[in-house]
Parts: C-alpha cells; structure tokens; sequence
C-alpha cells in the first residue's frame, strides 16, 4: 500500500502548480481528450490512475526496453508478460491522457511483444514447443501494424532487429490479419485521430492519380496567338516578333491554315547565312500538331517524345488554326483541376458537418 500511495504522489505535485506545467504539458491537455473528459477524472486524478498504474510493477514506466528484450528472449514467464503488458496499457492510456511529453511508438512495441508472448506461453503449454520470442517478435509487428497502420514499416523494423528473414511469412500475415481488423472496427489512424483533435483534418479526396485525365487540349490551350502570315520573309518576320516576348509563332497563308512554326533563333540563323529575304511558306512545316478534341495527357506524351516544348492545335481535316498548346498551359491545367477537387472535396466536408443551431 506504501508503494502505491508512493507512486500516485508524484501525480498530485506535478498538478499542484499550473503555472509551472510545461508548454507540452499544456498542449497535451487540450489536445487529447479521450474517454476522460466525459468522466471529468481532472488532471490530478489522471495522475493519480498513472501513479497507480505504475506502482505494482515499476518496470514499466519509461521505455521498457530492458522487459521487451527479455521478452523478445523468451525468458519472462507468462504471469509477468500479463502483468506487464496490463499495465503497460493502463500506463500509457493515463500518460498520455495527463499531457505529459511522450508518445506511443515504444508503448506500441512493448505491448505487441508482450501479447505475443503470452500467446507463445499458451502455444508452449498446448503444444509444447518453446517458440516465445518468436511470438513476442510477431506480436509487436502485428500490434504495432494495427495501431500505427503502417505493416510494411512493421516488417522493416522486425528486419532490423533481428537480422534475418525466417519470420517474413508468419509476420506478414499477422500484420495483414491485425490491419484489416483495425480498419474494419475503426477507419481512422492513430495519429490522424489526434490531428483531428487539434483541429488539422487532412485532405483524402478522391482525386485522380493525375489530373490531366478528363481534359481536352481546347481547356487547356491557350486561343490569342500572335501569327506570322506565309508571305513574309525572315528580315520582316523577325521586325515583326522582335519586340514579343513568345518563343515559337504559327505560320499562317492566306486561307488561315497553320503552316508550322517558327522561332526567332531560326529567323536570326536564316539571316547570318544571307538568305533573309526567303518567305516563311518555305521556311515552315506542319509536321506536329494536336487538334482539340485530342486528350490532353496523349498532347503530353507526344510534347515529351519529340522535345518540344509547344505545339501548334488545329481543327481536323481544314488545318486552321484554334490555337498554341505549351508547357505552361499544361501545367496552370493540372494546378486548375488540382485546386478545383481539392475545393469540392472540402465542400463534402462541410456539407457532412450536422448543421448548427443559431439559438443559445
């Protein structure tokens, strides 16, 4: 009894000063509310249930690694592993609920190993095998995969303690069996839950895995371009472009169907060899093109494969000219149709919260 009311005492003074609490202290009181609030335990009594939780087996208070190597060694018996992954739990429940600093990783760990090494110790009795650290070693993946939500990195952690590969089959299943359980009974992460009691709710929206999909070049392309007409030469051309800041013009004739493109390097080049009086209708060549209709994604792989940075769009059987496709008009594209479903998706959010009543 001495000792329990020994443990329980720090609970008291570390609440009898509020001024003295630690900003991770006062952070955490607001920011995890759990079941407690409800009960209103108070903040001395939370310290209290973890004084007492702590007191009939003081190893589990900090990390515990000593008990969870011994754990992991099979050499704890099964009335201690009990005990300690009991309390362990009552722990870190009352911990964290207090605010004081602290997590849940090395909590996760020492509770996964030491269930499974109680089931390794019931496996020992029933069958009469002695496989308890290996229980322990599954058990702490399948816990930690089931809380945190991450099975792969429960995987690459079981990797990096022991070295070897021997439990991948029956570590992979247990992690697969715990997280499928743990999504099923409760959708929502550990550490999302706890985001959301600060106030941060992450967006997962249904957003396609790249937004071009579902857009046509004509969204995207941009309709004002400046032309050059066939009949100019380059020395003309050239004046004319010299003061634009665009780095490739279609060519038009006389009808307004695209000749190709061209650049004020190529006109430049044109006039250092003394051919500047050639006209732009033999300087210029269709040879790549979009029409409007096309998908945007298939104008992409096409600008990627060929290097091209632009790319002139024109209408199906006439060649007349719609517009100029680039690499900038791609890309406010993709951020428009970001922005836009990342906007619906925090309308939902808004619409599935219950209306609020306007009367105090």
């Amino acid at each position: 009894m001495h000792r329990l009311l020994a443990t329980a005492l720090p609970g008291d003074v570390s609440h009898c000063n509020p001024g003295g609490r630690s900003p991770v202290d006062q952070r955490g009181s607001e920011r995890i509310r759990l079941e407690l609030d409800p009960l209103d335990l108070g903040r001395p009594n939370v310290g209290r249930a973890r004084g007492l939780a702590t007191g009939p087996e003081p190893r589990i208070a900090g990390g515990g690694y000593a008990q969870l190597a011994d754990a992991l060694n099979g050499s704890l018996p099964l009335t201690t592993v009990l005990v300690l992954g009991g309390l362990k739990f009552a722990a870190t429940v009352f911990s964290y609920s207090s605010g004081g600093a602290g997590g849940v990783f090395a909590p996760t760990l020492f509770v996964g190993a030491m269930v499974g090494a109680a089931l390794g110790w019931v496996e020992h009795y029933a069958l009469g095998h002695s496989q308890v650290g290996e229980f322990a070693l599954v058990g702490m993946g399948a816990v930690f995969a089931g809380v945190i939500r991450a099975p792969i990195t429960s995987v690459l952690i079981i990797f990096e303690m022991t070295g070897g590969y021997g439990l991948v089959l029956p570590l992979m299943i247990a992690n697969a069996i715990a997280y499928v359980l743990a999504k099923k009974f409760d959708p929502t992460s550990l550490y999302d839950a706890l985001l959301e009691q600060d106030g941060i709710h992450l967006v997962h929206g249904s957003m396609p895995a790249n937004q071009l999909e579902g857009l046509r070049v004509e969204q995207a392309m941009t309709s004002e371009v400046v032309t050059l007409p066939a009949e100019s030469s380059a020395h003309d051309a050239l004046a004319q472009i010299e003061a634009q800041p665009f780095s490739a013009y279609p060519v038009l004739d006389a009808e307004g169907r695209c000749l190709g493109l061209v650049n004020a390097a190529r006109l430049r080049r044109v006039i250092a060899e003394g051919t500047g009086g050639r006209m732009l209708s033999e300087l210029s060549r269709l040879r790549e093109y979009v029409y409007p209709q096309d998908p945007l994604i298939r104008a992409v792989v096409r600008m990627n494969a060929i290097g091209a940075r632009q790319l002139p769009v024109v209408e199906k059987g006439s060649q007349a000219l719609r517009g100029i496709l680039t690499m900038s008009d791609i890309f406010r594209a993709q951020a428009e149709a970001a922005q836009e479903s990342t906007g619906a998706e925090s309308m939902r959010e808004v619409g599935d919260d219950p209306p609020r009543s306007s009367i105090h």
